[in-house]
């Protein structure tokens, strides 16, 4: 199952937001914010927490 991890502000090539990616396999990746909720991935997009929340929450 892939899931959305994270999100970054103009994170995709510095002109859109994207959100970080894990697939089942454990394979990470990024993806535009367009294409991850075109896609319907979960969580909803808006609810992911910041790269920044993130990594401070694992620290």
């Amino acid at each position: 199952m892939i899931r959305g991890v994270y999100r970054e502000i103009n994170g995709w090539a510095g002109t859109e937001d994207s959100a970080h990616m894990i697939d089942g396999g454990g394979n990470e990746y990024d993806v535009p914010r367009s294409r991850y909720e075109s896609q319907g991935y979960a969580p909803p997009f808006d609810s992911l927490p910041t790269r920044e929340k993130y990594e401070a929450d694992r620290a």
